[in-house]
């Protein structure tokens, strides 16, 4: 019983906070020029746009935290939506941004 009761509880740790990349979804960025970076989001398929919208934030802020930016400044944004099984579609973002120095 306590082990049942240990087993919800880390669960529902694991539930409220949201890791940078799963299975299938998260971003990654690369550095395209001396201060330009390209980002790509790949949400969930079970995810809003406005979710995979939050999360090119999030990961914007990354690039800028790992590069010692003070801001940024977005060069390009396009949104799309990725078909997936089923007919389920995926929010992607590919965009660029520049940091601020």
């Amino acid at each position: 019983m306590k082990v049942v009761f240990c087993m919800m509880l880390f669960l529902a740790g694991c539930a409220s906070s949201r890791p940078e990349v799963g299975l299938g979804w998260g971003y990654n960025y690369r550095r395209i020029a001396p201060d330009t970076y390209s980002v790509h989001v790949r949400e969930s398929r079970f995810a809003s746009t406005a979710e995979a919208e939050n999360l090119f934030v999030v990961a914007s802020k990354k690039v800028i935290e790992a590069n010692q930016c003070r801001s940024y400044r977005i060069k390009s944004y396009s949104p799309s939506l990725e078909s997936a099984f089923l007919g389920a579609s995926i929010p992607v973002i590919d965009g660029e941004i520049i940091c601020l120095r």
